[in-house]
């Protein structure tokens, strides 16, 4: 039994009992090939940490007799740690992979089965992550307490040529209803453009689509209004993509305008597990930040005390929230960590001298300034902030010798424009921090090419979200876990041996145990399939 079934369920007679046992020929001569490390031995050993009770109650136990989940479930891991997203894949690679045969006892599962089962398993991928997390926390692999936050955006499954505006839109929409009415009447439709689909049961999804097109489109025309008059964009300029009407649009990293979604996930900084993920339906990062400190407290039952994020993080309304619930937010200050900032020839607002007694600001002159406005600016992800204008009169800021670095106004005085929430909070943002550690090759919160998500292959958010929770779980278990307990093992036992020999001689024998730890490591990676 590799798995941990329900206590309602029974293999024998539930599921199908697979080809092999442990005391079959085939599975012992391919055990003792398989090298003492693969990353099958660590899977089937921790196998039995997970509870797949909700999995197996998923069956109705009606119908041709099912594989065994377990079994299923322990095949997927494994060619998801090894890259294989796709059923196809996974379906080719159990007829050829001899370590898929020993790790599912000879299961050789049909293609539409994979896929099935890929289609079972999404509702309780979140469930099996915040599993596994929980039992790191209780064994103190990790404390979630310092977090990693990075985002990226992904390509959605959906052309970034056929955008269609209002207009057009609602063309096609009586089209495809003058169609659909043709049929129904038991005529045949005369002519049929090239972008309409062909048979009738596909014309049926296609209307759904576009229907929820024109519903995206309305509330994106609604959400503009929202905009300074300068800011709104015309009505035709507004478009959106049929395919994936979900997905938003905007420059992905390759300067390419198309349907993309946001992939956002929180890295614990002590040790190698990502603590929470989720999928954004927008182009950017911005107001993602407290959906994703709520997200890791649902994940693991435990705030994170301090974020580590980069420039796109840090905004007032960011900050103010952060201060709310206790968390420290370190990031770059108008930068990131690639460029530093542009040489800025006039005062910025960090020369301002902030005076909390007065509840105003300081010039580089000396001269106090006077609140002279406050106005509600809209910001992105549909938020609003409060702005306050400090400035001088005119007459005094035209005698200032210092006018040339602060205003290139001819006539006006300069002013500060401070977010209400950034008056204080600015303090808690580090210029100094550094978001990749040198001494770590994985990034804190960059998600390495190795997870093998080029693009978002998954309609609208919900699959892109099963598909995130499907690289979570290759990634977080086991082999992160099981390689952190024998690390800290392995470090333990170094401690209690080497606690009575001289100093010298500790130093000369300390090297020689980090190269076996990380040989150890490296051995995690080698090549899996045997013979």
């Amino acid at each position: 039994m590799v798995g941990t079934p329900s206590l309602n369920a029974n293999p024998v007679t539930r599921f199908a009992e697979p080809p092999w046992n442990e005391q079959s020929v085939p599975w012992r001569q391919i055990d003792a090939q398989l090298p003492p490390d693969p990353l099958a031995r660590e899977i089937r050993q921790a196998m039995p940490r997970l509870d797949l009770t909700e999995l197996y109650g998923s069956y109705a136990g009606c119908g041709k007799t099912p594989h065994r989940p377990d079994l299923m479930l322990a095949i997927v891991l494994f060619e998801l740690r090894r890259g294989q997203r796709k059923p196809s894949q996974w379906f080719q690679d159990t007829h050829e992979n001899c370590a898929l045969w020993w790790l599912g006892y000879g299961i050789r599962p049909a293609r539409s089965c994979w896929y099935e089962f890929r289609e079972r398993t999404a509702a309780f991928v979140d469930a099996m992550n915040a599993h596994v997390l929980h039992q790191a926390v209780d064994a103190e692999l990790t404390h979630v307490e310092r977090g990693a936050l990075d985002g990226s955006a992904v390509a959605a499954n959906a052309s970034r040529r056929r955008l269609l505006n209002a207009e057009r839109l609602q063309q096609r929409l009586h089209q495809l209803e003058a169609v659909q009415q043709d049929e129904a009447q038991g005529e045949v439709p005369a002519e049929v453009p090239t972008w309409m689909a062909k048979t009738p049961r596909s014309r049926i999804a296609q209307h759904e689509r576009y229907r929820q097109a024109q519903e995206h489109l309305a509330g994106l025309q609604a959400a503009t209004q929202l905009y300074s008059p300068s800011e709104r964009r015309a009505p035709d300029k507004l478009v959106i993509s049929t395919g994936d009407p979900e997905a938003a649009l905007g420059m992905d990293k390759d300067h390419v305008f198309r349907p993309l979604y946001t992939i956002a996930t929180v890295r614990d900084v002590d040790s190698p597990f990502i603590v929470s993920y989720d999928v954004f339906a927008q182009a950017t990062d911005a107001a993602t930040l407290p959906p994703m400190l709520a997200r890791t407290e649902q994940l693991t039952g435990h705030r994170l005390k301090a974020v580590l994020v980069d420039s796109g993080y840090v905004t007032g309304i960011d900050l103010a929230q952060c201060a709310q619930t206790g968390v420290t937010l370190y990031g770059p200050w108008k930068t990131n960590d690639v460029r530093g900032p542009k040489a800025v020839p006039l005062f910025t607002k960090a020369h301002f001298q902030w005076l909390p007694e007065l509840e105003t600001y300081r010039c580089p002159a000396g001269h106090i300034l006077k609140r002279v406005g406050r106005e509600t600016c809209g910001r992105s992800g549909g938020r609003e902030e409060v702005v306050v204008r400090y400035g001088m009169p005119t007459a005094t800021c035209q005698a200032c010798p210092l006018r040339p670095q602060c205003t290139t106004r001819a006539t006006k005085s300069g002013a500060v424009f401070d977010g209400a929430n950034t008056k204080r909070l600015s303090l808690r943002i580090r210029p100094g921090w550094r978001p990749r550690p040198p001494k770590r090759s994985t990034g804190y919160g960059d998600k390495p090419s190795s997870w093998c998500l080029p693009t978002s292959r998954n309609i609208a958010v919900c699959g892109g979200f099963r598909a995130m929770g499907w690289l979570v779980s290759a990634r977080n278990w086991p082999w992160r876990c099981w390689y952190t307990i024998f690390s800290c093992c392995i470090v333990a036992q170094a401690k209690s041996t080497m606690g009575n020999r001289p100093r010298r001689q500790l130093k000369r024998e300390q090297p020689k145990t980090g190269r076996s730890v990380k040989a150890e490591a490296s051995g995690n990676d080698s090549s899996r399939d045997c013979g």
